[in-house]
């Protein structure tokens, strides 16, 4: 949203991620597809609107973090 809306203007909203659930388990990357949607808040008017997105979620190479891809923004 900072790269859409400028740092400024993504302030005005808040988000949460809502209903998440694993859609397919790739038992040889161990690489999750995932589904949920995106609940955006506007912090001004408390006006909701919430958008369907699906997302992968794989461990890195290292063991320590995760690799996250999103689409649907």
């Amino acid at each position: 949203m900072i790269k859409q809306l400028g740092e400024d203007s993504a302030k005005l909203f808040t988000y949460e991620v809502l209903g998440i659930r694993t859609t397919n388990t790739h038992d040889k990357t161990g690489a999750h597809e995932c589904a949920a949607d995106l609940s955006i808040i506007a912090s001004t008017t408390g006006k909701n609107k919430e958008i369907p997105i699906t997302y992968t979620v794989e461990l890195t190479d290292n063991g320590e973090e995760f690799y996250v891809e999103a689409s649907g923004l």
